[in-house]
């Protein structure tokens, strides 16, 4: 038995039961405290790196891109164009406030961490970008009016959709021709992804009862990939075939079904946990620094008041809605988890970002994640994340 033992260690086989079981039972234990399951897997990865300089392979890697892919793929799904349509006054002031704090932003952070424009409008977008799949899921178990929710999901989805189109612009604007060339092949793409699901209903679909699952997320894999290819990451080629396939809710209504949805939650809520863990194997030892952490509280303290009095500002002005009520809105789109990280990585490899920054904004991330799950308490309005578990 100790030589089967053995050989298990030996050829790693014995490594993911164990990282399964951590991910999976380990968090838990911390939701009491209103620790959030993606926190703990992240700091989990931080813990393997930093203590046992495990760095992950590709199996790792593989399980962690199905979960982000899953998760900007159910966001993407989450997109109602007609109710953007119908309060797109109160969105479009919303979309100007969130430019013009971003650009000021932006250049508060080249002044002060002596950055080029590229890298700190990427800088900023961390700062402010809310994580729409995990607010999004969250609400389905809070407490909130059906009018804050969707103000809550709306206002997130079209933040998320003017981040990734910043995103997709600076990672491309190192040159005029790989700007163009990504365009088009985007462009490609959107014109192509109909065509393909209309294909997938009239041929495929009738004689493949159920299999709506399996070919969204085979698309959505590799539309992610392309992206990923072009330098903007996966989650805007699974975003991209989210928003096309809810707009075939009529030829292909399983497609975007209370069933399909239900699926994809819970295929996300097993793979985005292992994204985690591999995006805290990116720290090593010598990110944890108290300049870091003075960098991370101080974004903090210097960007919450900004974040939260611009929503209840505008909210108040818009809306007529009074201080208290839009705190709880303005709080609800806190959470940076998931597109902070996604950027933070991006930003340390392609940019080359210093470690104190670095350290700095996953320290800012994870704060900022954990805010709303303690104050909204105070308000009376618990959260539970279905992936992440968020304490009541």
């Amino acid at each position: 038995m100790f030589e089967i033992f053995s050989n298990f260690i030996e050829t790693n086989q014995l490594i993911y039961p164990i990282l399964i079981f951590c991910l999976f039972v380990f968090p838990r234990f911390l939701v009491r405290i209103g620790i959030p399951v993606g926190i703990s897997a992240f700091l989990m990865g931080v813990g393997s790196s930093v203590a046992f300089g495990y760095t992950g392979d590709k199996t790792v890697e593989l399980l962690g891109t199905l979960g982000i892919v899953s998760l900007f793929l159910f966001a993407g799904l989450e997109v109602d164009f007609k109710a953007i349509k119908s309060n797109r006054k109160v969105l479009l002031q919303h979309l100007v406030i969130s430019v013009c704090v971003l650009a000021l932003l932006s250049l508060l952070v080249v002044f002060i961490f002596n950055l080029s424009i590229r890298p700190a409008l990427l800088v900023a977008l961390t700062l402010v970008t809310p994580s729409t799949g995990f607010i999004i899921n969250s609400l389905n178990h809070s407490s909130f009016s059906d009018e804050k929710k969707f103000w809550i999901k709306t206002k997130s989805i079209v933040s998320e959709l003017l981040a990734l189109v910043i995103l997709f612009f600076v990672i491309q604007s190192g040159d005029w021709k790989t700007l163009s060339s990504s365009l088009l092949v985007l462009i490609f793409m959107i014109f192509l992804l109909p065509i393909v699901f209309k294909f997938f209903a009239k041929k495929i679909a009738p004689y493949a009862p159920q299999s709506e699952f399996g070919f969204l997320l085979m698309v959505a894999i590799l539309c992610g990939i392309i992206t990923m290819k072009l330098g903007t990451y996966y989650l805007v080629g699974a975003f991209m075939v989210g928003v096309a396939a809810q707009r075939f809710e009529e030829d292909l209504p399983d497609m975007v079904s209370e069933e399909m949805f239900h699926a994809i939650r819970v295929f996300t809520s097993f793979f985005i946990p292992f994204y985690f863990f591999k995006s805290g194997l990116l720290v090593n030892r010598s990110d944890f620094t108290w300049t870091a952490f003075s960098i991370g509280i101080g974004l903090l303290v210097a960007v919450a008041p900004f974040r939260l009095l611009g929503i209840v500002i505008h909210r108040r002005y818009s809306l007529n809605e009074s201080a208290k009520q839009s705190l709880t809105v303005a709080t609800a789109l806190f959470p940076t988890l998931i597109f902070g990280l996604v950027l933070i990585g991006i930003l340390k490899n392609k940019f080359h970002l210093n470690e104190g920054l670095f350290a700095g904004l996953i320290v800012y991330t994870i704060v900022a994640t954990l805010i709303p799950s303690f104050i909204l308490r105070q308000y009376k309005v618990p959260l539970k994340n279905e992936i992440f578990e968020v304490i009541k």
